[in-house]
């Protein structure tokens, strides 16, 4: 009463001014990726009002609008490539986007993504296993999704529990993730069984990094004390592997020391330090453990300012990526790390793509790309160099370019951009990787259409 009061005391003088109710709309997408065959999309619309809806492309048709949405619908993609536009919601002042991608259309390759939390692809490339978040019946746990990649069929199981990664699974079926923080479990996806990975005596918290292509071989780590150390497990039973005589800087071990991959065949390990930023690199072959790039590794000791010695090294390095080894182990790839100069002995920083042949006992450097490093690799040499997921040979250090010029060059279809992670199959036909997203990257993968 008071305010009306006010207000028409005031009129004369001002106007009573009143706030109108804000134009909105809303949509239950902001982006969403069709298939390269006819395809179709409902889009949910939450308006103050009517609505206008206005496609960015000829070739995405509005259909069956209503009150409360309308349906998208996209002929098959006849080009090689992805396309692209973005439809436009209006209502009021108000306005909303939606972007719509369109995947090719399909030769006798696939190119998919995967909208899921994580992703990991078995050796040889038989199957793919995701896992992405999921409440039933009000508990949180995960829905975990097992592809093949010949018949293309899908089995998938829920888990009550958070299944915070995926990192391997065996050409045979076998995945293994991680509930909670970074505790192993292995899930039979088919089944729905899953049990914890067995550990070493007085240990505990297991992960399983990779794995043989025939399952029967884990490379990973299990917590000891107050340390990691790494382990090799075979048909299921764990045990450590042996520790090299000092650690990156030629100190006593005192800290963690994990296996990050294994070779196809299972007869060869790497993995790292962990100290601080040390990453240095270690590999276990015929039983025993050495420094991947040993030929090019040296320590040197200098004096500081301040009078205190300091260790700098020349050595390969990785973190925690799981396909740096090819098939057989002939390769380890990582990433050459200088501190001083080799000549002159005095401090002097760089670092490029090196690749560790295993047989010869040399290690080969890509000096034309300082600040990159090394990562997925093949016994024939071919190898990836991330960031700019350029393709090279190890052998002939030739260049191929990045990997969407390799694909369209060999197979015939445009990628997107992004990073390769894994390149397998007979015919190196297969390709595993991530390109960035909206809010998270994407996991895709590139392989053969499945057997009819």
């Amino acid at each position: 009463m008071v305010l009306s009061a006010l207000c028409a005391a005031t009129l004369t003088v001002t106007g009573c001014k009143t706030n109108a109710p804000a134009d909105y709309v809303h949509l239950n997408l902001s982006a969403y990726t069709l298939l390269g065959d006819p395809s179709t999309l409902t889009v949910t619309v939450d308006a103050s009002g009517p609505y206008e809806v206005l496609p960015g492309a000829s070739w995405l048709e509005i259909t069956n609008e209503t009150e409360d949405g309308f349906t998208l619908s996209a002929p098959e993609n006849p080009d090689k490539g992805i396309r692209s536009t973005t439809v436009t919601v209006n209502s009021g002042t108000a306005s909303a986007r939606l972007l719509v991608d369109q995947l090719m259309k399909d030769n006798a390759y696939r190119y998919r993504r995967l909208s899921v939390h994580g992703a990991a692809i078995s050796p040889g490339g038989r199957y793919i296993a995701t896992n992405t978040d999921e409440i039933r019946e009000g508990v949180e746990g995960s829905l975990l999704q097992l592809i093949d990649m010949r018949t293309g069929e899908t089995a998938t199981t829920y888990v009550p529990a958070y299944v915070s990664a995926l990192s391997a699974v065996t050409d045979d079926g076998l995945v293994f993730g991680c509930i909670g923080s970074i505790t192993a479990y292995m899930f039979d996806i088919r089944t729905g069984d899953y049990s914890i990975v067995p550990t070493p005596e007085n240990t505990g918290t297991p992960m399983v990094d990779n794995v043989s292509a025939d399952g029967t071989k884990w490379a990973g780590t299990c917590m000891r004390g107050m340390t990691y150390a790494p382990v090799l497990w075979s048909d299921g039973i764990p045990a450590f592997l042996p520790l090299p005589e000092t650690d990156y800087r030629g100190g006593d071990i005192t800290d963690r020391i994990l296996a990050r991959g294994i070779s196809d065949d299972g007869q060869v390990v790497y993995g790292n330090t962990w100290v601080g930023f040390d990453m240095g690199m270690l590999y276990w072959k015929d039983g025993k453990v050495d420094w991947v790039g040993k030929d090019l590794r040296q320590l040197t000791t200098i004096s500081n300012v301040d009078g205190t010695e300091q260790t700098l090294v020349n050595g390969m390095t990785c973190t925690a990526e799981p396909h740096n080894i090819s098939e057989t182990g002939k390769y380890i790839s990582g990433t050459y790390k200088q501190e001083f100069n080799p000549e002159t002995g005095q401090p002097e920083e760089m670092s490029c793509p090196a690749f560790y042949n295993t047989e010869t006992e040399t290690t080969i450097l890509f000096e034309e790309f300082s600040g990159a490093g090394g990562y997925a690799c093949r016994d024939d040499g071919l190898a990836v160099i991330l960031p700019g997921s350029r393709l090279v040979n190890i052998e002939t250090q030739e260049v191929y370019g990045t990997h969407q010029e390799y694909v369209l060059e060999h197979f015939g279809l445009i990628l997107p951009a992004g990073n390769v992670e894994f390149i397998t199959g007979e015919h190196h036909d297969i390709f595993f990787g991530m390109e960035p997203g909206i809010l998270l990257p994407w996991w895709w993968y590139f392989a053969p259409k499945p057997e009819a």
